[in-house]
């Protein structure tokens, strides 16, 4: 089973999101790979499919934000890091599509300042001369709440890698993830946090339990290979 949020029509705080905190070692080396799989139901909202914040310095917000933005021309995944309030980010080449489940790979690759994105296995769109989040790593968040809204549809399978998933060394991982392999069969050892959202909201790598808030469901889980 997947887990499926909702907008509430009049109040932005009471949008259905996952929480957990404390939150993994973002930056215990210098990359960091975010994989997912979502299923949003239309592709006219902008859909916040995770969060990974950092404590605020100099008042500013740090973050990596994950996004499927239908608002967008041409419907991309967007995969932004901020750093003391400056957006940096990159879109991925194709757009995704309404009530289809797709995966996701995000890769913050700070050796060489760069930003990585791939939808369902395709070629990592990349944007050189990112600034990365500083601060102490405080919380995930999947799906949204406030200011990035919920994904409206559904989310499954999130895992946390300490590696570069762009390099050309895991292209092989990147094409078994893209099939629906399961990440506790790839890089295993190098997972920070693994999600299965399989009914239950436990972590299976690190141990962090997520927290629902108001009233996420569980409905039908896209099909994973062990």
């Amino acid at each position: 089973m997947a887990y499926k949020f909702h907008r509430d029509p009049e109040n932005s705080p009471l949008d259905a999101y996952l929480h957990a905190t404390p939150s993994p070692a973002f930056h215990g080396t210098d990359y960091l790979s975010i994989f997912a799989r979502f299923n949003a139901e239309n592709v006219d909202d902008n859909h916040t499919i995770a969060t990974l914040r950092f404590t605020d310095t100099n008042g500013k917000s740090n973050m990596y934000l994950l996004r499927a933005c239908g608002e967008l021309s041409g419907d991309p995944v967007r995969f932004t890091s901020t750093r003391e309030g400056a957006d940096y980010y990159i879109d991925s080449a194709t757009g995704f599509s309404a009530s289809t489940w797709h995966t996701v790979i995000a890769t913050a690759n700070r050796a060489d300042t760069k930003l990585f994105l791939s939808l369902d296995g395709g070629a990592f769109a990349a944007k050189s001369s990112a600034k990365f989040p500083n601060g102490n790593p405080w919380f995930v968040q999947l799906s949204g709440a406030m200011y990035y809204r919920a994904i409206a549809g559904s989310l499954a399978e999130i895992a946390l890698y300490n590696i570069d998933l762009a390099a050309s060394a895991y292209a092989a991982d990147v094409a078994a993830l893209a099939k629906g392999f399961s990440p506790a069969s790839i890089r295993p050892q190098n997972l920070l946090a693994y999600w299965p959202l399989v009914r239950g909201l436990q972590d299976l790598k690190g141990g962090r339990t997520l927290t629902a808030y108001n009233d996420p469901v569980v409905v039908e889980h896209p099909r994973v290979i062990a």
